[in-house]
């Protein structure tokens, strides 16, 4: 089958908006990472797309920069597109980085999932 250079180009344009798309859905989200004086982390994350809530949890590490440290997780929804996550140093030492990854978390669109790496310091002086 013979196809025009004009035809190409277009379908290979078409193929580059439909991927560029699909990769802007899934790794854009707002999320505000505010520190507390309590020793907490809290972190906000409005996606872009509903994700589906219980796949959240099993697709959330939380990785401390000293591993034998407690981090406690605290969820909680807001709506259907705002999660307010909630970290909590149980350890010493008070002050370190931890990093907040959450991968594939899928949404209800099919074929579409979320991703989303923060770092952030607990502030110094707290831990248990």
């Amino acid at each position: 089958m013979y196809y025009s250079r004009q035809r190409i180009y277009i379908l290979l344009l078409i193929l580059l908006l439909v991927l560029g798309t699909r990769n802007f859905l899934e790794n854009a989200s707002r999320t505000k990472i505010v520190s507390s004086d309590e020793g907490k982390i809290l972190l906000k994350i409005n996606f872009l797309l509903p994700v589906k809530k219980e796949q959240v949890m099993p697709n959330l590490k939380i990785i401390p920069e000293i591993p034998s440290s407690s981090i406690k997780t605290d969820l909680k929804w807001n709506n259907s597109t705002t999660l307010l996550l909630e970290l909590t140093q149980n350890s010493l030492p008070g002050s370190q980085e931890v990093s907040i990854v959450l991968n594939n978390v899928p949404t209800h669109i099919p074929f579409v999932a979320k991703n989303i790496h923060k770092k952030k310091y607990f502030p110094a002086g707290h831990g248990v």
